[in-house]
């Protein structure tokens, strides 16, 4: 009798896995699109509606969530909150063209980011993905602008309880720009390292030659072929010269294979805005809304598309017009020899301490 009761126990006990660990394993892995994301604390806290969530407890003992957005402007997004909150405001670090926040996580060699750093100063820090880049999924290429991307930052900036700092780079300076005009205040202070112009200054590329699906740009004295059909391949070349920097004294030389490995393609339209083609570039439309916020360009030494004059330029159109903005050459500084990627070489975090007294200053 002990043995029958036994054998059936052991038969409803096996049947319990079967029908149980399906539904665990759906709801660790299944992606759950919802127009909001819910907030957890720990992987079974849920404190609103179902979305998509992956927990990673790091080394420094902060806690890790990752989050999607769904929608037309659909956006994967990272948060690293520290133990301790000590800053009244959060940060947004925004990566440039051809990269992914995990940019702002780790470094070629293997060294803690930008994202920790500033996590270990008390921020809450958010890392997302461009709309249509990365880990934010598929957008048909003809679909994927400025305006697109500006449209998911903006709908993760406003989810963000309390003030937020923006931490552009390169080719998301000017989402950076809109960003501050749209966010209704939100946005207290942009960081804009290395970036592109507003359309408002930026000078309109020459066009070589043009047809339908494909044209040939001037820009900076670097000729650029551009397919409206597909998305701009970074050729090692470019890379080295552009990302790297071919004059950079502190990028990770010895670890550029897990560089490379990282690098995305960059959507067709994207490009042609960043070139300021046809006066295509993200313009501010009503300046007055900056003037609640402040600005920090900053510049390195060896950074191909960014000599001192250009982005310099960025602040003197923003002091012309009521607004706040510093402008800092990292070579005034005594910082010489970075190239254009500042959170990845090997000065990194030098650089995040320029950043960080700018932000307790200002």
């Amino acid at each position: 009798m002990i043995a029958v009761v036994e054998k059936n126990w052991k038969k409803l006990i096996s049947l319990i896995v079967i029908i149980v660990a399906p539904i665990v394993l759906y709801a660790a892995t299944n992606v759950v699109s919802q127009t909001e994301v819910s907030e957890f604390s720990q992987p079974k806290e849920i404190k609103s509606e179902s979305g998509t969530f992956w927990y990673h407890p790091h080394k420094h003992g902060m806690k890790e969530q990752s989050f999607y957005l769904d929608g037309e402007s659909k956006i994967y997004y990272e948060k690293i909150t520290p133990d301790i909150i000590k800053q009244d405001e959060s940060i947004v670090l925004i990566h440039g063209g051809a990269h992914t926040g995990s940019c702002y996580k780790t470094t070629p060699d293997g060294r803690d980011g930008w994202a920790y750093y500033f996590a270990e100063k008390g921020f809450e820090v958010f890392i997302p993905d461009w709309p249509g880049s990365g880990r934010s999924g598929y957008v048909p290429l003809e679909k994927i602008n400025g305006k697109l991307v500006v449209d998911g930052l903006l709908r993760l900036i406003e989810k963000i309880d309390g003030k937020v700092i923006l931490v552009t780079h390169s080719m998301s300076g000017p989402y950076g720009w809109k960003l501050a005009e749209l966010s209704n205040n939100k946005v207290v202070k942009v960081i804009a390292v290395a970036p592109g112009p507003m359309g408002n200054i930026q000078k309109i590329s020459e066009i070589i030659k043009e047809s339908d699906k494909e044209l040939t740009i001037n820009f900076l004295g670097r000729e650029f072929n551009i397919s409206l059909d597909n998305p701009f391949v970074c050729s090692e070349d470019f890379v080295n010269r552009k990302m790297i920097g071919e004059n950079s004294k502190f990028f990770p030389r010895n670890y550029t294979k897990n560089y490379f490995s990282s690098i995305q393609t960059i959507a067709p339209y994207l490009l042609y805005e960043r070139f300021n083609t046809k006066g295509s570039q993200l313009r501010i439309d009503d300046i007055s809304k900056l003037k609640t916020i402040k600005f920090l360009v900053l510049t390195g030494t060896d950074d191909l598309d960014h000599p001192r004059e250009l982005d310099e330029q960025i602040v003197t159109f923003l002091k012309d017009n009521g607004v706040n903005a510093d402008f800092i050459y990292l070579g005034d500084i005594g910082i010489v020899g970075n190239g254009h990627m500042y959170m990845l070489e090997k000065n990194s975090t030098q650089i995040a301490d320029v950043i960080y007294d700018w932000v307790l200053n200002n």
